[in-house]
């Protein structure tokens, strides 16, 4: 039987969907760290947010009812002060990993799409390699038939011509 010869296209095809396979997995690798890191985020926020809270009552305590001197306040202040940002950093920590985890969503599901059209793409090869192979078989088919008709016809001259000897020489 004859090589396909969109054989060479057809392995390109596979090729590619193997490789948006492979995509695909590495952006389900991408989105379960994505989210872990996250989760990991989120846990040190709240930790942090309980940290702050005893951390501003401590510091308060040092100060409520008692006589301290004005550079001593403005010092707990300015404790309280950084706690807050570093709060903040961690909140925003924690958006910043929401936005990785959307992201990493977004190129999994464009992963899938492009893993979905190279499948496609390949079945489309795959289905003209059957139509094809089906209509190579069937003109084989058809040359045989045309060899086997044209032996039985130079059969039967034959035959003819051999009948047509003895009748001669009879």
């Amino acid at each position: 039987m004859a090589a396909y010869p969109l054989n060479d296209l057809l392995r390109v095809r596979v090729l590619r969907e193997d490789r948006a396979m492979e995509a695909v997995l590495s952006a389900q690798r991408k989105l379960e760290e994505a989210i872990r890191y996250l989760e990991a985020q989120r846990e040190a926020l709240a930790s942090f947010h309980s940290f702050r809270l005893n951390e501003e009552v401590r510091l308060y305590g040092t100060i409520m009812g008692k006589k301290v001197s004005r550079n001593f306040v403005e010092e707990v202040l300015a404790g309280v002060t950084s706690l807050r940002h570093q709060e903040l950093a961690h909140e925003e920590r924690v958006r910043e990993a929401e936005a990785g985890v959307v992201a990493a969503q977004t190129t999994l599901a464009n992963a899938k799409i492009a893993y979905q059209e190279a499948i496609k793409s390949r079945q489309k090869i795959e289905e003209h390699r059957v139509i094809w192979t089906e209509e190579f078989l069937k003109e084989q088919e058809f040359y045989l038939e045309k060899e086997l008709e044209d032996f039985r016809r130079r059969e039967n001259d034959n035959e003819d011509v051999s009948t047509d000897d003895d009748a001669l020489s009879a």
